[in-house]
């Protein structure tokens, strides 16, 4: 039996799709990679997916504090890449837009000639518009194409759930680490350093 929740949930993924009709690729490109409104719009399983742009402050503060943790770190080592923000790419043959990737330069120059690349570490900013099921079959394209490390910052609640391959999951709170050393050196920052106006 269906719960109102549950509807609701439902109705928000279905209302995420702009049209349920199949397009390829080279349509949607020409429809939309001119379109600049207050969606994003991500191809789907050869539908189009629109999602509201609600990049609001407490979002810029948490992106503006892994820079500086990132810049802070990468003036100790020598970090070989950049965080790029809502940078589209393909990941298992959808399109998607991260909020943040972190590339290689190597993956950048072979990206700005033509070349496909997948990030190693991806991080989305939880919005109070999309659904948990959102998010998961993201996390699921970013895995199934070699993404190492993902993390979901919810700013709401002051948490990160990060993934990794095997079905790693872990719910971190305020006084835990997050990290993706894995992919970058050192990279390990306290969770409630992402959400403090001064870090």
């Amino acid at each position: 039996m269906s719960t109102p929740l549950i509807e609701e949930i439902l109705e928000q993924v279905n209302n995420n799709f702009h049209d349920d009709t199949p397009i390829s690729l080279e349509v949607f490109e020409q429809t939309y990679d001119h379109l600049e409104d207050e969606f994003i719009y991500e191809w789907v399983d050869g539908r189009t997916m629109k999602i509201l742009r609600d990049m609001n402050r407490q979002q810029y503060l948490i992106i503006r504090n892994l820079q500086r943790f990132f810049y802070k770190l990468n003036s100790k080592n020598e970090i070989k890449g950049e965080l790029i923000t809502e940078g589209d790419n393909f990941f298992n043959g959808n399109r998607r837009r991260p909020d943040v990737a972190f590339y290689t330069n190597d993956q950048i120059n072979t990206s700005h000639e033509g070349g496909k690349t997948v990030p190693e570490f991806v991080i989305e900013i939880a919005s109070k518009f999309d659904t948990l099921s959102y998010y998961l079959d993201k996390v699921d394209d970013y895995m199934s194409s070699g993404v190492k490390v993902v993390w979901i910052i919810d700013y709401r609640h002051n948490k990160v759930i990060t993934f990794r391959p095997d079905n790693k999951i872990e719910y971190l709170g305020i006084n835990d680490y997050c990290s993706a050393e894995e992919v970058i050196e050192n990279f390990n920052i306290l969770v409630d350093n992402l959400f403090k106006k001064v870090v």
